[in-house]
């Protein structure tokens, strides 16, 4: 699975990580070169981190 890959609704690994307050994971993800995208909502994975209440992350 290619770090880009977005589902549906165009979230990707970072979006779902950042929503369930993963944060090793995220810098993971970051440190492989993962691109922070919008998803079709226009929704970044800090918009997902925030609505979730992960302000950790």
């Amino acid at each position: 699975v290619s770090l880009s890959s977005q589902d549906n609704e165009g979230a990707t690994a970072l979006h779902f990580a950042a929503s369930g307050g993963h944060r090793s994971i995220l810098e993971r993800l970051l440190q492989m070169g993962s691109k922070v995208k919008r998803d079709y909502w226009g929704g970044t994975p800090l918009h997902d981190a925030a609505e979730n209440g992960e302000i950790e992350v």
